[in-house]
């Protein structure tokens, strides 16, 4: 998200390529993903997401359980990707980015409509068991002239993680082009 609205607004002279490991080009979308996924899941799990950060204990337990089929597939989880979690569901948490993101300005986020400004290569990756699924990243594949993309097989959402080898690979490969 950062990323492409710092193209398309700013422009900047060094920029030569862009990197979109499981981003969304629409809010709506990935929200729409999150549910769809959710639905596989026990009822306890979708409650605990439903009710969100009303219910920390709840929604933290829910949110590992969801996360460990769509956002990191690696087990354990990697240390780095333990503590944010934790950062993120602890009773001390600042939850201000997180609520922002489903009833904040970000809930209707999209830049669907200004994707034809993104000037440099674009390379999109997502996983196959990704939160960012096909129809999430779809639009940036359709709506940025200069794209490469690539579906990691064996990941979700953190194929720097997943299938560390191949990923760093494929973006070597693409930044030295």
């Amino acid at each position: 998200m950062l990323g492409l609205e710092f193209e398309v607004r700013r422009q900047p002279e060094g920029l030569r390529r862009l990197v979109l490991t499981n981003s969304l080009a629409d809010m709506r979308m990935w929200n729409a993903s999150t549910g769809e996924l959710s639905k596989a899941f026990p009822d306890d799990v979708q409650k605990g997401l439903t009710v969100g950060v009303t219910d920390m204990e709840a929604y933290g337990k829910a949110l590992r359980m969801f996360h460990k089929k769509h956002g990191c597939l690696v087990d354990p989880w990697p240390e780095e990707l333990v503590y944010s979690m934790n950062q993120s569901i602890s009773p001390s948490a600042d939850i201000s980015v997180a609520v922002g993101m489903f009833t904040g300005e970000l809930r209707t986020w999209s830049i669907i409509d200004r994707l034809d400004r993104v000037r440099v290569p674009t390379f999109v990756i997502n996983g196959r068991a990704d939160i960012a699924q096909d129809f999430v990243v779809e639009p940036l594949f359709r709506g940025i002239r200069q794209v490469k993309r690539v579906t990691m097989e064996k990941s979700s959402h953190t194929p720097m993680w997943e299938e560390r080898e191949r990923y760093m690979d494929l973006i070597n490969g693409f930044l030295s082009t």
